[in-house]
């Protein structure tokens, strides 16, 4: 006759047995459904943010990080979410196959990347962002890029600005880590000027109670929509869908201008 412990143990190993059993069963119905909607489970999308002080640093209330927590499917895909500083954010997504970058746009990662040929894909528009010569409050606006010459501008790693000064400038680049130091020098007339983004700069101003600067709207260095952009690979179709029907809820909503906030400019469909 079998003894208790004989009895429990080969209802142990039953259970474990049914266990393992359902953990195939649906390990395969789940691997079925994800390569059916084109997403291969075995392979990770990697996204990256590139940091920008006040819209997308490590307060997980600023502005493009709700919109990503927004916008990013999490039972049908596999992501990896790093945010870097500027130059390693364009770095990492030029080295990897398998991603996508964010706020960004198609002209920004081709100018960024010094590549034309590479293959994107970009979201629906999030919002519009322009960049300009911003100066202190208490000191003259630059109303043309060649009133900078034989002055100082402070600008982010990784902005190209041959882009906009002539070869033999004599205007003095300092380069920061970030907007929040450039703003700061700034203000402290270390420098005469920055290279910033509205409204990037109006809301790192206020979020760090700082002097709100000031610039000439009519000059505009660049000019862009900010998106989700992603690099072609299998299954990113299915990402779009997704997040372009989600961006265009937010809009109708009415959300997306209150995740953003009252300085941004919110993109027309």
């Amino acid at each position: 006759m079998k003894t208790e412990i004989q009895t429990y143990r080969e209802r142990q190993l039953m259970v474990g047995a049914l266990a393992l059993l359902i953990h195939i069963v649906f390990g395969y119905i789940s691997s079925s459904a994800g390569a059916a909607n084109g997403q291969d489970p075995r392979k990770i999308i990697k996204i990256i943010g590139a940091h920008l002080e006040g819209r997308l640093d490590e307060d997980p209330n600023s502005g493009y990080q709700l919109i990503i927590k927004a916008l990013l499917p999490t039972q049908t895909h596999y992501f990896q979410f790093s945010r870097y500083p500027f130059t390693r954010a364009v770095r990492d997504f030029k080295n990897n196959t398998r991603v996508c970058i964010i706020p960004s746009s198609e002209k920004a990662v081709r100018i960024l990347t010094k590549d034309a040929k590479i293959e994107l894909l970009e979201s629906s528009a999030i919002d519009v962002v322009t960049s300009h010569i911003i100066s202190a409050p208490n000191k003259p606006v630059f109303t043309t890029v060649k009133a900078l010459e034989k002055h100082t501008i402070a600008a982010q790693n990784g902005v190209v600005m041959s882009r906009f000064l002539r070869e033999k400038s004599t205007v003095q680049v300092t380069r920061t880590s970030n907007d929040l130091t450039a703003l700061r020098m700034v203000l402290a007339g270390r420098v005469d000027a920055m290279y910033g983004w509205f409204p990037d700069i109006y809301i790192i101003a206020e979020k760090n109670g700082l002097s709100l600067p000031h610039f000439n709207p009519e000059l505009i260095l660049f000019e862009t929509t900010t998106h989700l952009v992603c690099k072609k690979f299998d299954g990113n179709e299915h990402l779009f869908t997704i997040v372009n029907t989600r961006i265009n809820e937010l809009k109708r909503r009415g959300e997306l201008q209150n995740i953003l906030g009252k300085h941004a400019r919110i993109a027309e469909d």
